[in-house]
């Protein structure tokens, strides 16, 4: 009996799964990646909550950060604050409160949190909604490669 040789199929197998784990692991390594933070204000002062977000022009993943209740940021794109591409982004920023109307009072339980009167809770936008959506804002920033940056947003230099 003579020994079985690989097929066609079993050769375009191995390509694919070569192909596959190349592409899993990336070609050149991790992406080289700018520290990049800073504070967002409204108005001169420090917002305490919300996300903002760098989109890169070229395409590719955007990098993410909460807002502290300072006002900073630290973007991150894969791992926590590893940072975001160089390059020219597109900026979101997303900033809002939400309150009850005057003579609302707080919900006591369930039924009443769940109930019509929830449902007239108001939104206020701290940094204008114009800024919290990729296909409005006309926010940007540019990220040197190799350097930390510091990039400030302040919603009174907002055109």
């Amino acid at each position: 009996m003579q020994p079985r040789r690989a097929g066609p199929t079993l050769t375009w197998t191995s390509i694919t799964t070569i192909c596959m784990l190349l592409l899993l692991n990336g070609c050149g390594g991790s992406p080289s990646l700018t520290t990049v933070s800073g504070i967002v204000k409204a108005e001169g002062e420090a917002v305490s909550e919300g996300q903002i977000m760098f989109y890169p022009d070229g395409g590719g993943r955007p990098a993410v950060s909460k807002i502290g209740p300072d006002g900073r940021y630290e973007l991150t794109t894969f791992k926590g604050g590893d940072g975001v591409a160089p390059g020219s982004h597109k900026v979101t920023i997303f900033v809002q409160k939400t309150f009850l109307p005057k003579g609302v009072k707080e919900a006591n339980s369930v039924e009443e949190e769940t109930g019509p009167v929830w449902a007239r809770e108001k939104v206020k936008w701290v940094i204008p909604k114009k800024y919290s959506a990729r296909h409005s804002t006309n926010l940007t920033a540019q990220v040197e490669e190799g350097k930390s940056m510091e990039i400030n947003f302040d919603s009174a230099n907002f055109e």
